[in-house]
């Protein structure tokens, strides 16, 4: 399972235990919305305007900046 915070930052949580796994930081606003891509990968998307494409074992891949795209609006 996936949290957010006000802070930008997303924890992955075991349910069973309610335990934090990892924590990923790279957003400087809320994350407003965390996707599963598949086993290995995730996406958020923040206030702060970026969407990020998170390795779960590695952290952040890559972000896009979408404040002219419209698709966070």
């Amino acid at each position: 399972m996936a949290g957010s915070a006000l802070n930008g930052t997303v924890n992955l949580i075991d349910e069973k235990t309610g335990t934090i796994l990892f924590e990923y930081k790279g957003h400087s606003k809320w994350v407003v919305d965390v996707k599963l891509i598949n086993k290995t990968h995730f996406i958020t998307a923040s206030d702060d305007n970026l969407i990020h494409i998170w390795s779960i074992k590695q952290g952040l891949l890559k972000l896009y900046n979408c404040s002219s795209c419209g698709i966070l609006r």
